[in-house]
């Protein structure tokens, strides 16, 4: 997978299938937030210390987001 930051968006390159996904501010911090805590809880901590919105709101909106980058083959889930 390959990450591109364009000034708070992000646009990724699955190279296996040559598709380009772009993401939003938000959605960019996620991807990154993914990639240095891995766990589903601590990007959740995360996101909660630096927006606000409800604790159910947030955990439905990120469970969704991965579900997304998890259904295009962009991430891989473990432990549910």
């Amino acid at each position: 997978m390959l990450c591109r930051d364009l000034g708070g968006e992000s646009v990724l390159l699955e190279p296996r299938v040559g598709r380009y996904f772009g993401l939003d501010e938000v959605g960019t911090r996620i991807w990154f937030l993914i990639a240095e805590h891995r766990r589903f809880e601590e990007v959740l901590g995360a996101l909660a210390a630096e927006y606000e919105v409800p604790p159910d709101r947030l955990r439905a909106d990120v469970a969704a987001f991965i579900e997304a980058l998890r259904d295009h083959g962009l991430v891989e889930v473990h432990g549910g």
